[in-house]
């Protein structure tokens, strides 16, 4: 969750592409990129509507 967009995108491209395909066959770099941000977003804790919240601190 913490690692960026940029990073997920490389390591999956440097896993699955295959160098030896033309490159207008490979997915667009940048609308990958917005695919994985779409998809951390839905993960991401909604934000507070007021101020009556509590903060869970998770100890690693």
């Amino acid at each position: 969750m913490f690692e960026s967009a940029g990073s997920i995108v490389e390591k999956i491209l440097r896993e699955e592409a295959d160098d030896r395909l033309p490159e207008a066959s490979r997915p667009d770099y940048t609308n990958l990129l917005r695919n994985c941000n779409r998809r951390r977003q839905r993960q991401r804790p909604k934000d507070p509507t007021d101020m009556d919240f509590e903060v869970i601190i998770k100890k690693v």
